[in-house]
């Protein structure tokens, strides 16, 4: 006996095809099925048609819940030599209210108010002058917040449905891209009055001295601020030793999950704590040693930094408040204010992102059967977590250097004291912004390439496979690398750099979606698709037409004045 039946084998099948299947139900479907056929069919001017149409999907919906129950005893009878639980229930006929919760969800459209939001905020930043600054300023930094929460719930809404995370097709990327994006862009925007207590919270965390003194990043030397709070050496001393007991416990927990813990057939761990060596060999071949090189050089820091991380988070709670009490806040708001640029590069962005992904028919919008390849929640969450996350980064830096190039482009050169027009001051602030979200953007997509390898190796068999999606992740990375090296060595300016992060931005976009939807060859077939095409390469022209009116406007009003030199008769 089958364990499902395609919906045309169901209706027309000979009854010796079915075997197992209870005749009478069978019959009873089918009738229902012709029934609600007839009712649809009926002409439109039949006044009862609709309640006709109602009631005759009700009974279908009765008689086939009646089939699916008759049918599981049997199917969970059936003789397979290693039955698999976790298949038999989530391909069990789904119980009765199972479907509510999609149902409110296509009802609500509980995107749509992400995108409104982001509107709002992004009116509120662009008229915050004058009088209305301040207040203005905090509405619509309060409206992110707001969009960041909605957006959040509405992904965890899919979750909860789908039992995967958010980010296994074009549509959730899309949404989560604008999402991970206001969380970044509104971190660097209140860092200024973040900053004193998470790094007091930080330091709470550390291992205590003698020995963490001794490790770099861990005790580190108390400045005089410090040493006058929490009862002096001695008092952050007693708070680093309170603390280390649940970092020790969190370290052995991460290990555990991590390189203990069976996850897969066979009691494979997720990370191996000693080379593995395939079934015909009796040492480990290089993919193997690379796997396992890879896999070390991801425990370790995850088993170090990350209870660290968890722990400074919750410490935060407390320590923040506690620094804007001793005037934090006070001190450092102008600081936030001057940060204006990173909320409205936010809210356009994220206003373009989830509109887009609300209005236009992105693949992956309705709920859909999962890819086999890609049922593995862990390697789902933290590889194309990671790696998209990494698409955040480098939107926003797009974002701003669309902000900086529009100000080469209209803004106003002063003239220096030799006669020459410097670049709007704007733009030297921007850079700054634009530098640091290159500096994430970096960080996230090289551990979302070696976490990419893992998997490819749990998956396929290999780490690296020179894959197109593979291949373009690599490039991505190394253009933002050449980028940030030429800032760094002084091979490019400010200019550049607004200039590096379109172009970081065209390459990113050729990841994301041109890998899937230009080439469609790969190993990532699941993420193929058809469409857009148009837009994308008017987004490139646009952006590429900008860049190149904006460096003609700087070169121009930043050459070199010319002299005329008045001999004497």
């Amino acid at each position: 006996m089958p364990a499902w039946l395609a919906w045309p084998t169901l209706l027309d099948a000979e009854p010796n095809l079915l075997p197992g299947y209870p005749a009478d139900r069978v019959r009873g479907v089918r009738a229902a099925f012709e029934t609600v056929a007839a009712a649809v069919m009926a002409p439109v001017t039949d006044l009862g048609r609709p309640a006709d149409v109602a009631a005759a999907t009700e009974n279908l919906a009765s008689r086939l819940r009646s089939l699916g129950e008759a049918v599981e005893p049997l199917r969970e009878g059936l003789p397979i030599e290693r039955p698999d639980a976790d298949l038999l229930s989530h391909t069990r006929y789904p119980p009765v209210g199972s479907t509510k919760r999609e149902v409110t969800y296509n009802v609500g459209d509980p995107f749509r108010m992400s995108w409104v939001a982001a509107l709002l905020a992004l009116a509120a930043y662009a008229v915050s002058i004058g009088r209305a600054r301040v207040p203005l300023f905090w509405v619509a930094t309060f409206l992110l917040l707001f969009q960041l929460a909605w957006t959040a719930q509405a992904f965890a809404s899919r979750v909860a449905i789908t039992g995967w995370a958010p980010v296994t097709n074009m549509y959730e990327t899309v949404i989560y891209v604008p999402f991970f994006l206001t969380f970044l862009g509104l971190s660097f925007l209140l860092a200024p009055i973040m900053a004193t207590g998470m790094s007091d919270a930080w330091r709470m965390t550390a291992v205590p001295p003698p020995v963490g003194s001794m490790i770099p990043g861990e005790a580190t030397p108390l400045d005089a601020t410090r040493a006058r709070l929490h009862g002096g050496a001695r008092g952050w001393g007693a708070i680093n030793w309170l603390l280390l007991l649940p970092r020790i416990a969190l370290s052995a927990l991460v290990l555990w999950i991590l390189a203990m813990a069976p996850y897969a057939a066979g009691g494979r761990t997720i990370i191996n704590l000693f080379p593995q060596t395939d079934v015909d060999r009796s040492i480990p071949n290089l993919n193997n040693l690379v796997v396992w090189l890879v896999g070390w050089s991801m425990l370790a820091p995850a088993v170090w930094y990350l209870p660290r991380v968890i722990l400074t988070t919750v410490m935060s709670l407390f320590s923040v408040p506690f620094s804007w009490q001793r005037g934090t806040f006070a001190a450092e708001v102008p600081e936030v204010y001057r940060r204006k640029s990173f909320g409205l590069v936010v809210a356009a962005v994220a206003f373009a992102g989830t509109f887009i992904a609300w209005f236009f028919p992105i693949p992956g919008k309705q709920f859909s059967p999962l890819q086999p390849v890609l049922r593995d929640n862990f390697w789902l969450t933290i590889h194309v977590l990671t790696i998209v996350s990494s698409y955040a980064a480098g939107a926003l830096a797009w974002g701003l250097g669309i902000l900086s190039l529009g100000h080469y482009l209209l803004g106003s050169y002063p003239r220096g004291s030799g006669g020459k027009s410097r670049p709007p001051e704007a733009c030297v602030e921007l850079a700054g912004y634009i530098y640091k979200s290159m500096q994430v953007a970096v960080i996230l997509l090289a551990a979302g390439t070696i976490l990419g390898g893992l998997w490819a190796d749990v998956s396929w068999g290999r780490f690296w496979g020179w894959d197109p999606k593979e291949v373009w992740a690599l490039v991505s990375l190394l253009a933002y690398i050449m980028i940030l090296h030429g800032r760094y060595a002084g091979w490019i300016g400010n200019f550049g750099l607004a200039a590096g992060a379109v172009l970081g931005a065209a390459v990113i976009g050729m990841s994301w979606y041109g890998v899937n939807f230009l080439l469609g060859a790969g190993l990532h077939s699941y993420g193929f698709g058809q469409g857009g095409q148009t837009e994308f390469f008017a987004f490139l022209v646009a952006n590429f037409v900008l860049l190149a009116a904006a460096g003609w406007r700087m070169k121009n009003e930043t050459r070199q004045p010319v002299t005329e030199t008045v001999k004497a008769a």
